[in-house]
């Protein structure tokens, strides 16, 4: 008996996950988004493994700020470097601190905006008067201040805009627990002298997780934007490691004779945010079941 059920709760989940997939990919910008993250996620892999055709610090002096050809894909830069090496390696970087940053962001910030939802009180009122604080600032200006404090450097540049990113995901969490606080199940669960731990673990955090998802989706393409900005700047990503930002900002120069140094990092910033965008747009659609049906 107990073997049967285990299957049909293996055949109920496999059915949800299926259910998921399909309505996930029958949704054109969940599909689309999707495709291209895959894409660059691929190409980054592809560099972190070296399956790029040149390494992307090697210069050619003899091929300085050649054109797109078929030995080098993208064109060279100012230094003879292969374009195409070095924004794959851009790409990967970018995805690194992104994903570094979002992590922390959502790890810390999901946490105490949990606990200000559920406790209430005076845990509430410091956790968002805190929050607000750093709402106060805009993004860039307060992952500015933050990198020149530390110093430059992508693992820097990565603490910064976790920190920028935390307060959004204190609010985005605090208001869904606020509305499960106030469940039956939650209330009986306290009737029944759950402690506080079980109730945020088992039956809190579930029920939240689907707005987090989509929120730490969308906060990686905000992330990948703001360290293409702070390496735009000179307080991310130091030469002569390739990024996506930086490659942007020398190119500036070399703009008018060269037009494929700035062209082809900028149109893959603009894939990875565009990307990432639609993909959290289509999960949150999917994972909605107020927008399933319309």
């Amino acid at each position: 008996m107990s073997n049967d059920t285990a299957i049909v709760v293996d055949d109920t989940e496999s059915d949800r996950s299926a259910s998921f997939g399909r309505r996930l990919i029958s949704n054109p910008l969940g599909l689309t988004g999707l495709i291209i993250v895959g894409i660059l996620i691929a190409a980054s892999i592809c560099s972190a493994l070296g399956w790029v055709p040149f390494d992307p610090l090697e210069q050619h002096p003899a091929d300085r700020l050649t054109g797109p050809s078929k030995t080098y894909w993208f064109g060279t830069d100012q230094f003879g470097r292969d374009v195409f090496s070095r924004v794959l390696a851009g790409l990967r970087l970018s995805f690194q601190v992104a994903v570094l940053a979002v992590a922390i962001a959502a790890t810390i910030g999901t946490a105490f905006g949990v606990l200000a939802g559920f406790l209430g009180g005076w845990v509430e009122t410091i956790t968002m008067r805190v929050a607000d604080v750093l709402f106060a600032f805009p993004a860039i200006l307060l992952a500015l201040i933050i990198v020149a404090v530390l110093g430059a450097g992508w693992f820097n540049a990565a603490i910064a805009i976790a920190v920028v990113y935390t307060p959004v995901f204190i609010r985005v969490s605090r208001g869904p627990t606020l509305q499960v606080k106030s469940a039956d199940y939650i209330k009986a669960g306290v009737g029944l002298g759950f402690s506080t731990p079980r109730l945020i673990f088992r039956h809190v955090l579930p029920n939240i997780a689907s707005v987090v998802i989509v929120q730490i989706t969308l906060s990686l393409s905000w992330a990948i934007l703001t360290e293409s900005a702070l390496s735009f700047l000179g307080l991310g990503t130091q030469p002569p490691d390739a990024s996506l930002g930086l490659m942007v900002s020398a190119s500036r120069a070399f703009a008018s004779i060269a037009w494929w140094t700035l062209f082809f990092p900028s149109l893959a910033i603009v894939l990875a945010v565009l990307g990432l965008n639609l993909f959290g747009d289509g999960l949150r659609d999917t994972l909605d079941p107020s927008r399933r049906d319309s």
